[in-house]
């Protein structure tokens, strides 16, 4: 069942969750630099986007399967307008596709 599309904020706030991640531990397994806790809650409210090389982090340190990191992309590139760094797979890149196209 496919469930409302998301916010890049909301999506990332229910990963983080998922993960058992706190903002700071967040922020600090980025390790870039500055990077405080309030950058991540930055990101998860909308007010900023983390850029698109801190985008793949973020697939990998929360462990986001094909779907989740296509429905991240597509809040990513619906919100910002930039594309992210990695490349998706042929089938993830059409999900992205069908997320923003609806």
């Amino acid at each position: 069942m496919r469930r409302d599309r998301q916010t890049f904020g909301a999506l990332l706030q229910e990963y983080r969750s998922r993960a058992n991640l706190t903002l700071a531990r967040l922020a600090a397994q980025l390790q870039v630099q500055p990077r405080v806790k309030s950058t991540v809650h930055h990101w998860e409210s909308g007010t900023a986007h983390p850029a698109p090389d801190e985008l793949a982090c973020l697939y990998r340190l929360l462990d986001l399967d094909a779907d989740e990191r296509a429905e991240l992309a597509a809040a990513y590139i619906q919100e910002t307008g930039a594309l992210p760094v990695e490349r998706l797979s042929r089938r993830a890149s059409r999900d992205v596709a069908r997320l923003i196209l609806g």
